[in-house]
C-alpha cells in the first residue's frame, strides 16, 4: 500500500466555539500586596477562553496497520481490531484588558471502561517553546509516536499534521485516561495568549466508541497596578458521545 506523504492541515474550529471568562477562584483572597486589602476585580481583569462547542477534529490511523515503519506489536494489535485515532483539542486564550496571563493550564480527561478504552497513547507537544504564534508540524513516527520534525527520515510514517501553537513555553503530561498542558509566559512583559492545538493519539482495544471527554482550563493572572497575582477558577466543559467514526483517514 502506498502512503501519501503530504501534510494534513486541519480545518479551522473557531466557527464551532464557545467562549467564557475565567473568574477568580476565591475573590476574597485577591488582596493588594501593599495594603493587604481585598481588591474587587471587574470583568476587565478576567481572561477569556474559547473551546470547541461540540466536536473535535479526528484522523483515523487504522490504515497504518500495514505500514512497515510502525512497531510490529502495534501492527499486530491493530490487525486484531485495536483502533487508533489522532484527536485535536484546540484552545484559544485572550488576555484580560488589565493585566496579563502568566500561566495557563489545559487538561482533558477521557471517560474509560476498563479493558475497552479509550486510552491515551501519545500526546503533542510534550515540550516546546514558541516565541511567536506559528504553525508547526507533528509527524507520525515508528510506534505511532508524534513529535517535532527536523528532517524527514526513513522511519517516518506517511503523513504529518500542521497545528497552531501560540506564544508560550509548553509542557505536556499524560496518563492512560487524560493529558494536561502547562503554558507559561516567556517573559514578564509578554503574557500567555493565542491559539493552541493539542494532539493526542487515543487507542481503543476494540471498535471505536463515541468519546466522552471533559476539558478543564485555569490561569494565573498578574496585574501591575495594584500589584496582584491571582488564580482563576478551574472551568470545565463536558463532551458526551462525540462520534469518531467519520474521521479523516490516513491514506
Amino acid at each position: 500500500m502506498a502512503f501519501d506523504d503530504r501534510a494534513i492541515e486541519l480545518a479551522p474550529w473557531q466557527g464551532d466555539a464557545v467562549s467564557f471568562a475565567l473568574a477568580p477562584a476565591d475573590p476574597g483572597e485577591v488582596r493588594s500586596s501593599v495594603s493587604g486589602d481585598v481588591v474587587p476585580l471587574g470583568s476587565e481583569h478576567q481572561p477569556r477562553v474559547e473551546l470547541p462547542s461540540s466536536s473535535f477534529a479526528c484522523i483515523s490511523l487504522n490504515a497504518l496497520k500495514d505500514h512497515p515503519a510502525v512497531d510490529g506489536l502495534l501492527r499486530a494489535e491493530m490487525r486484531r481490531g485495536a483502533s487508533f485515532r489522532l484527536l485535536r483539542f484546540p484552545f484559544s486564550l485572550h488576555p484580560p484588558e488589565v493585566g496579563r496571563v502568566s500561566e495557563a493550564r489545559y487538561a482533558v480527561h477521557l471517560a474509560s471502561t476498563p479493558g475497552i478504552g479509550p486510552i491515551v497513547h501519545k500526546i503533542f507537544p510534550e515540550r516546546v517553546e514558541v516565541e511567536s504564534e506559528r504553525t508547526t508540524e507533528a509527524a507520525f513516527e515508528p510506534s505511532l509516536k508524534i513529535g517535532d520534525v527536523v528532517e524527514v527520515g526513513l522511519g517516518r510514517v506517511g503523513r504529518s499534521v500542521l497545528v497552531r501553537q501560540g506564544r508560550a513555553s509548553t509542557i505536556g503530561y499524560w496518563s492512560e485516561h487524560g493529558a494536561e498542558w502547562e503554558l507559561r509566559s516567556l517573559t514578564e512583559r509578554n503574557g500567555v495568549e493565542g491559539v493552541w492545538e493539542f494532539l493526542a493519539i487515543v487507542r481503543w482495544s476494540t471498535a471505536v466508541a463515541p468519546l466522552h471527554a471533559t476539558v478543564a482550563v485555569s490561569a494565573t493572572v498578574a496585574i501591575t497596578q495594584p500589584i496582584l497575582v491571582w488564580r482563576t477558577k478551574r472551568m470545565e466543559k463536558r463532551y458526551d458521545a462525540v462520534p469518531l467514526e467519520g474521521c479523516l483517514p490516513i491514506i
